[in-house]
């Protein structure tokens, strides 16, 4: 019989220097129930980091949304993605006229910072607080989103122009 778990980048590391301090590594898991009371959200180790190596004036993590330990159809398949598609989706849905620009404005502006015990959301990569460049704007709040007040448009020539002074050519 076979088993597998997933862990942090440090509690990783800590069993890595065990397997390699002993001829003879043992383990054990022991299954505890289901943990009420964690810290959360938290930005997981190995999530895409900031700044935006092609152009820093674009934020590179834009947001965050719930994505680990989600139950899923294919293992292994990242989930904040979909769940920020779904989320756009209900928005477009309620606000049909609005462009994807100001979809993502209404999520980007609308996120929240602390987690559940109302203290800044940690960074899993170093355990400190998570920065804008790990966490974006914040993590989702599709409620917030549903009626952010103020929303940032953009047309998508704008984009063009700004990818030209990146001196970016039509073949790119």
């Amino acid at each position: 019989m076979s088993l597998a778990t997933s862990m942090g980048h440090m509690a990783g590391n800590a069993i890595l220097r065990y397997l390699n301090s002993t001829k003879s590594p043992t383990a054990s898991l022991t299954f505890k129930g289901t943990a009420y009371g964690k810290r959360a959200p938290i930005m997981v180790a190995f999530s895409s980091r900031g700044p935006n190596p092609i152009g820093p004036n674009l934020l590179k993590l834009d947001l965050t949304a719930p994505g680990v330990n989600i139950l899923a159809a294919w293992p292994g398949t990242p989930m904040a993605c979909p769940h920020v598609s779904g989320l756009a989706a209900l928005l477009i849905s309620s606000h049909k006229e609005s462009s994807p620009t100001a979809v993502k404005s209404a999520m980007m502006t609308t996120t929240y910072n602390l987690d559940n015990r109302r203290s800044p959301i940690k960074d899993g990569y170093h355990g400190g607080v998570a920065t804008t460049f790990a966490i974006g704007s914040g993590h989702v709040d599709i409620q917030r989103a549903s009626d952010p007040g103020l929303l940032f448009d953009i047309h998508p020539l704008e984009y063009l122009h700004y990818l030209c002074n990146l001196k970016y050519s039509s073949s790119h």
